[in-house]
Parts: structure tokens; sequence; C-alpha cells
């Protein structure tokens, strides 16, 4: 008698739950943004190191790898000089990452400020801003110069086949334009 009762308590609460749709259908989750990432920049990622190895490995052919943040008088300096590398080859062939969050913790507004001046250059290549410790994105990199700004040329095999730590100067954008269409073919 008490197993009967309890089978037919069963039946009503399954009943019930299904009528109500307590539990989540299939198509019915809403698409939402991750927690660490930022929810109203389209051009800029908070991305840890593995994440910016990935976008590297995913990247057509030879690529530019640029080091900057936005506290770096001369890596905003140089960025007219990234945009015009990047009108010569295409920002799919560029990535940029941010060590903006090395010197602040707020992560919306150093977005923010990432976006809004990549956005005055014309920089429409991607932009990564770190969200790992120094210390470990500089361990996971190899970095043995921890300044910026920084540019890296990598080959399709990631052979270094430019790295400049300073500023990019005009003499700097044949050169690297040179390797990257040269090592595209």
């Amino acid at each position: 008698m008490i197993q009967q009762s309890i089978q037919t308590l069963l039946r009503k609460v399954a009943h019930r739950v299904a009528k109500n749709h307590l539990f989540e259908q299939p198509g019915e989750r809403v698409p939402q943004q991750p927690i660490f990432q930022s929810s109203t920049s389209k051009s800029v990622r908070l991305m840890s190191s593995a994440e910016i190895e990935e976008q590297m490995l995913s990247m057509p052919s030879t690529k530019v790898v640029n080091h900057w943040a936005t506290w770096c008088s001369s890596c905003v300096d140089e960025l007219d000089i990234l945009a015009s590398i990047q009108s010569h080859i295409g920002a799919e062939k560029m990535l940029c990452i941010s060590w903006d969050l090395f010197q602040t913790q707020d992560v919306e507004e150093g977005i923010q400020e990432v976006e809004q001046i990549a956005q005055s250059v014309g920089l429409e290549c991607q932009q990564s801003v770190v969200r790992d410790d120094p210390d470990s994105f500089f361990q996971h990199f190899g970095l043995e110069e921890q300044l910026v700004p920084q540019t890296f040329v990598y080959s399709d095999t990631f052979e270094v086949l430019y790295h400049r730590v300073g500023a990019l100067t005009e003499e700097d954008i044949a050169t690297i334009v040179n390797l990257v269409k040269g090592e595209s073919r």
C-alpha cells in the first residue's frame, strides 16, 4: 500500500514536471557570452595564453604578432605603422596581443580602451587581451624580453622570421610586408 502511494505520487510529480517544462527543452537555451569575455566588444577578445596560441595556430601561413598596451606610449605611437602593414598584408594575417590587464584589473574598461585606440587608427586585426598573470603568459610563450612593444613575424611552421623589441619604424614596414608576402606564396 505504501509502495503504491509512492508510485502514484511519483507519477503526479512526473506529470507536473512534464506539463510545466521544469527541465530545459531542446533548443530553448539562450546563447550567452562566456563569463570572462567582454559582452560589448566583437573585435577585442579576453583570452588565456592557450587560447591566444590556438588563435595563432589557426591563422593563415606567415603572420605578424604584435605585443602592446594602451598605457605604453611607444606602443600607441606605432599603431599607425601596424595599420600600414595591415593595409599591405590583410588583417587576417595579424594578431595584436594587449598586455593592458597587467596594469589594471578593470577588464571591461581595459577592453574598451584597446578597442577605441585600435579603431582610431583603423586597425582591424584581431585584438586579444591577455587574461593570464604576466609570469604565466611570459613562460607560456618563452618571451625573454618582457617589454612592449614587441613585434614578431612567424612562418607557417612558427619559425621566427623577424623580431623587434621596441617601436616599429617606417623602414620596418617594407621588411615585414616582404617577409609575409614572400613566405605566403
